[in-house]
């Protein structure tokens, strides 16, 4: 009984490392941008932005961003920030405080943009 609960004391670090090797997200730094192209995000590889939500409009929000549990926030201050959900190489707007949601609407994909790196 001894030997079976050291044994599941040595295995159980080994499984939890390799579960949380899985869930790491990562977005490579660059453009993700809409089909239309109307609307897009640059990451820099300092976890700051760019976010044109749209070209109807002339503000810009910049700021700074974090990654984590698939979800993509972007900071512009305590009073604006915008979410997005990460799927694969793409991005996909979930909810923006207080200007995103009467300008995209939740859903849009923004997909990594290799030539327009």
């Amino acid at each position: 009984m001894k030997r079976k609960f050291f044994l599941f004391l040595f295995y159980l670090p080994i499984i939890l490392i390799l579960l949380s090797c899985g869930n790491e997200i990562t977005l490579q730094n660059g453009k993700y941008i809409t089909e239309d192209g109307f609307t897009w995000i640059i990451l820099h590889d300092d976890y700051k932005f760019e976010f044109q939500r749209s070209l109807a409009t002339s503000y810009c929000p910049e700021g700074r961003y974090s990654i984590k549990n698939n979800k993509l926030t972007l900071y512009v201050s305590d009073d604006e920030i915008y979410t997005f959900i990460v799927k694969n190489s793409h991005i996909v707007f979930k909810s923006g405080i207080p200007f995103g949601m009467a300008i995209i609407e939740e859903g849009t994909v923004l997909q990594f943009s290799a030539e327009a790196s």
